[in-house]
């Protein structure tokens, strides 16, 4: 991805806004849709283990300041990790699907799609299944989504 627009981001809130906080009202340094927005475009560009996510983060936090409130800076790793270990990956699935439905009505057909397990996200405590990332090529646009 190597412009980000408002544009882009208002896609990413409409449809993952939707999707429930899993954590407790205290303890909130960080908003919801950030640690989304940077754990999907970290992932996007190939980030595939917490601490990759966070160092996307740390990596691209003054370009991430022009779009994303971030009061607290960027999330540490075990913030990413908590967070998506208590994701109802149900609703995660269906705001993915959902956001790249749109994107690829906007964009053209989405030809290629690939899918990776991201490591450490399955929970045994509370028997959560691991988070399944998607990605698909859009060939019209060159996009990855």
């Amino acid at each position: 991805m190597s412009q980000l627009s408002n544009k882009s981001l208002n896609y990413l809130e409409k449809h993952f806004g939707l999707l429930p906080d899993p954590r407790g009202l205290q303890g909130r340094l960080h908003k919801f849709i950030d640690i989304l927005t940077i754990a999907i475009l970290a992932v996007i560009c190939g980030a595939d283990e917490w601490s990759e996510i966070a160092e996307y983060g740390r990596s691209k936090e003054a370009f991430l300041r022009q779009y994303l409130e971030l009061p607290n800076g960027i999330p540490s790793e075990d913030t990413f990790a908590c967070v998506f270990s208590r994701l109802d990956s149900e609703s995660f699935r269906l705001c993915f699907v959902s956001w790249v439905r749109e994107i690829s009505e906007v964009f053209g057909d989405v030809v290629n799609i690939d899918g990776k397990v991201l490591r450490g996200s399955y929970d045994t405590a509370s028997e959560k299944s691991a988070i399944c990332m998607v990605s698909a090529w859009a060939n019209a646009a060159n996009l990855v989504l």
